[in-house]
């Protein structure tokens, strides 16, 4: 039994003196340490991915999230889906439609400001579609 344990105790020995002494010009203290180092950089690196997503996450409260486009013929005698209007929301439902009204003399524009999906100006039914499909549009993300 003691031999058994002697023999233990030197393969032991080996061990912890090839682990502290090292292969390759390595030893334990130098392999710990430059363990520290990666730690050390990652803890770096994941530091400045943190504050890229908090810029990125700071642009991206009023980026457009939602976009509804309706075509239609605002005027019988104009033939095609030409006018149109484009709603643009944030995801705080706020953001514009836009409206172009296409006639064979002229074509007129309107914006209007939206708040919760509503604007302060009366919102014609084409209008309130393209809200309605950029608020949809919205819901799938």
């Amino acid at each position: 039994m003691l031999i058994f344990i002697l023999f233990k105790l030197n393969g032991l020995q080996k061990r912890y003196r090839k682990l502290s002494l090292g292969q390759d010009d390595t030893n334990l203290e130098k392999l710990l340490l430059s363990y520290r180092q990666v730690i050390d950089d990652l803890k770096k690196d994941q530091a400045h991915l943190e504050q890229t997503a908090d810029r990125v996450e700071s642009m991206m409260e009023n980026a457009i999230l939602g976009v509804g486009l309706n075509r239609y013929n605002a005027f019988k005698d104009t033939g095609s889906d030409l006018s149109f209007s484009l709603a643009l929301l944030n995801k705080h439902h706020q953001g514009v439609v836009l409206t172009s009204l296409f006639g064979r003399e002229e074509t007129r524009v309107y914006a209007k400001e939206l708040d919760q999906g509503k604007s302060s100006y009366h919102l014609s039914e084409e209008e309130a579609k393209a809200i309605s499909q950029a608020e949809k549009m919205m819901k799938q993300l």
